[in-house]
């Protein structure tokens, strides 16, 4: 066995870079919380009918409410830069309100300490136009927390207005896996449907994850470094499941108000990734010739 003394270094730049990372995340959430004293948000604690589907008496639902935001306009050149698109998808909603989600976890009560989280699925609606030129709200709610076999889901509803006209509703669901929790081996099975319908391939690298944290603040060690990710359960570092879905929704010519996606499998870096239209207004991402499905989404 190697003395642990002999091999300090790598472990010591990974340990660095995490705490880099956490310091980061934490600083943004701090300027952000900063920020929203001056434009009179609001925290409210929900008293809701919530309680039934909590796991414990020290989950709380919470809201906030952040008031006269305006979208970072080098965010969103950002955006298109990194997804070579024109427009911005409804799911980019989900880059404005990422720092305001950490705020929010921050504040509330929960059993867990944050790191790790796995995005289960996501949905957003557009309930009228929206102009990112202008000024928004946004009202952030953690309204449950349920156990599973894997662990706890908890889930979080953001909601964007303006001109306090609801334009933009989203509800995500996050898993706090168990330490213990053991996937099944999964059957592969070749499709060629699914070949013959691709519109679009990439290959996902450890860079291409790098852009994105920096671009949405997500800098969740699964998706960055290979030995915490380990740690918290994967074989390696996974591309961000939002990544997915915003390269899906610029890369689809089909019209929706409405889409839902499901995070089916971990897409471990590197990997190339196919995206492929499927029968019922449904799109999804495969690897492996594809015989795994990553992600699912539907258009309505």
């Amino acid at each position: 066995m190697t003395p642990l003394l002999q091999t300090p270094a790598p472990k010591f730049r990974l340990l660095t870079r995490l705490l880099c990372n956490l310091l980061i995340s934490r600083a943004h959430i701090r300027k952000h919380a900063n920020k929203s004293k001056l434009t009179n948000n609001k925290l409210v604690n929900q008293q809701s009918d919530l309680s039934a589907c909590l796991p414990s008496n020290s989950f709380t639902p919470l809201a906030i409410r952040l008031n006269g935001l305006a979208a970072d306009n080098s965010r969103q050149l950002g955006f298109k830069q990194l997804f070579n698109c024109q427009t911005l998808p409804i799911s980019y909603l989900f880059i404005e309100s990422y720092r305001y989600l950490g705020q929010l976890l921050l504040q509330a009560k929960l059993p867990s300490g944050l790191i790790g989280l796995i995005h289960m699925g996501a949905s957003f609606e557009e309930q009228q136009p929206v102009s990112w030129q202008q000024p928004f709200d946004l009202i952030l709610s953690l309204i449950g927390c349920q156990a599973s076999d894997k662990g706890l889901v908890y889930r979080i509803r953001i909601e964007m207005l303006q001109n306090d006209n609801v334009c933009l509703t989203s509800e995500h669901q996050l898993l706090d896996k168990f330490k213990d929790y053991q996937r099944g081996e999964r059957r592969r099975q070749f499709d060629v449907a699914n070949a013959l319908s691709a519109v679009a391939y990439q290959t996902l690298t450890p860079v291409l994850a790098r852009k994105y944290a920096k671009l949405s603040g997500d800098y969740n060690p699964i998706h960055l470094q290979p030995w915490l990710a380990k740690m918290l359960g994967m074989h390696a570092c996974v591309i961000h499941g939002m990544y997915q879905m915003h390269w899906a929704l610029v890369n689809t010519d089909k019209s929706y108000q409405k889409v839902t996606a499901h995070f089916n499998k971990a897409c471990y870096l590197p990997r190339k990734v196919s995206l492929v239209e499927q029968s019922g207004n449904k799109l999804a991402v495969f690897s492996n010739y594809f015989t795994e499905r990553h992600m699912q989404l539907t258009l309505e």
